[in-house]
């Protein structure tokens, strides 16, 4: 690898070859091991069609050496905002599930199957999720398929979880990485489960069967790996397993966010047209190319930001909130908003290797504008942030920020603060502007009607 090569490490495990960045582009080699299947998995067509399904991405062929290093450079276009499983709603990782099924019955038509089968491979691409991962084929030789049990760990298991537990429980997918071990698994799911002939073969039977197996260091739990299997079995077990992640439904709770704009909120409808308009004002003006809208809720800003920027990342940790506005933008059929269950005050961190496999939130580059609505107040009062602290945070992710600054007067902080002692002094407009001052140029100031409110427009030096 040339030094002006930066290689990342999230691809470094896979012998057949690895991801790498020159020039802000990104590139994948492909080691000589895998070249002649890499010919294979493309003459046979199946690159092409699955990338007409939208279920892996594009790349072109920039060169294949020969010589004393044989090896291909293939050059896929990039995604704009890399997410992990862990930051998934229920809605999301189902559909990861059903795309990776989906490309496994078709490479096995073809005669190929998928090698591994983890939610890293999967990238949200337009609203669908999509393959990244070129090189995860290999020649289908009527065995079992070696991705299986990866696949109910990485994805069964967690929608299970998710499903019959709490929502919450997808970031157990930061503790393990190459998924939920079966046996924890199946031992955190409840006794009702094993009345679900899927979910008992698929998690717990399997579970028990990998007890056994390592017992006798036999290193093939899902199956017997001398066992041929036809290609009716093969997309039986597809099938079956597509059963399985379809029959596990999210569970029907709604929160005191997700009808927060239909039964909760302070705003007068004049108020609330107006926050609207001075949103929309600045994002047609500046026209972002990614806003982050911090504390989404339910998405409703973030559907005005999208009209005017080519990607919003929409973040809350109220699960109801981002599965609701992940099916809303599915039904819609708005592409460029990315939706992320994810708690600000405890975001996702560097993570596996040296703590480089994944990428930190902050790692991932930050934004052109980020919005800030009806949120302060719960970050530093709920969560005891300093203002000092959040406009430090700010003005590290985004170069312009629309930010709501909700004092003491308004109900909701009334609200927060009936329960506790007020120790927050320096929570006021003075304080607020004084730090914010520190990193950013106040462009634009105006008071809600009917509130105590005032909107911000600002940008940084």
């Amino acid at each position: 690898m040339l030094a002006s090569e930066q290689r990342v490490m999230g691809s470094y495990k896979d012998p057949s070859g690895y991801v790498f960045q020159k020039d802000g582009q990104l590139y994948r080699r492909i080691n000589e091991s895998y070249l002649d299947t890499y010919d294979l998995v493309r003459d046979s067509g199946l690159f092409q069609e699955l990338m007409q399904e939208k279920l892996l991405i594009e790349h072109e062929e920039i060169s294949v050496e020969d010589g004393d290093d044989p090896h291909a450079i293939i050059r896929p276009r990039m995604i704009q905002f890399i997410t992990y499983p862990y930051e998934w709603c229920f809605s999301q990782l189902k559909d990861a599930a059903l795309a990776i099924l989906a490309i496994q019955h078709k490479a096995i038509s073809k005669g190929f199957t998928l090698k591994d089968a983890h939610g890293f491979n999967i990238q949200f691409d337009r609203g669908l999720p999509i393959l990244i991962d070129t090189i995860s084929f290999d020649r289908w030789d009527h065995a079992p398929w070696v991705a299986y049990r990866q696949f109910c760990e990485s994805f069964l298991i967690p929608l299970a979880l998710m499903g019959y537990r709490s929502q919450h429980l997808n970031t157990l997918l930061t503790r393990f990485l190459n998924g939920i071990p079966l046996e924890i698994g199946s031992g955190l799911l409840p006794l009702r489960t094993r009345f679900s002939i899927p979910l008992l073969m698929h998690v717990h039977l399997h579970a028990r069967k990998a007890k056994e197996d390592s017992k006798t260091d036999n290193t093939s739990p899902a199956f017997n790996s001398s066992r041929s299997f036809s290609k009716n079995s093969m997309l039986g077990l597809c099938m079956s397993l597509e059963n399985a992640i379809r029959s596990i439904k999210p569970p029907e709770t709604e929160s005191v966010w997700d009808v927060y704009y239909q039964e909760s909120c302070f705003y007068s409808q004049e108020a609330f047209n107006f926050k609207r308009q001075f949103i929309a004002s600045i994002a047609q003006e500046q026209r972002p190319s990614v806003v982050w809208d911090l504390g989404c809720n339910t998405g409703e800003f973030s559907v005005l930001a999208a009209k005017h920027s080519d990607l919003v990342v929409a973040i809350d940790n109220d699960a109801a909130c981002i599965e609701r506005l992940y099916k809303y933008c599915r039904k819609e059929q708005i592409v460029n908003i990315l939706p992320l269950q994810m708690d600000l005050v405890n975001p996702s961190a560097a993570l596996g290797w040296e703590l480089q496999e994944r990428l930190s939130l902050f790692e991932r580059g930050g934004c052109d504008l980020a919005l800030a609505l009806a949120l302060i107040h719960h970050l530093c009062i709920s969560a005891n942030i300093p203002i000092e602290y959040m406009a430090r945070f700010l003005g590290r992710v985004s170069k312009r920020l629309i930010i709501e600054f909700i004092p003491k007067e308004d109900p909701q902080v009334n609200a927060l603060l009936s329960s506790r002692k007020d120790i927050f002094a320096n929570y006021n407009h003075e304080t607020f502007e004084s730090e914010f001052k520190q990193y950013f140029r106040i462009i634009r100031k105006d008071h809600l009607v009917d509130s105590h409110r005032t909107l911000y427009y600002m940008e940084r030096y």
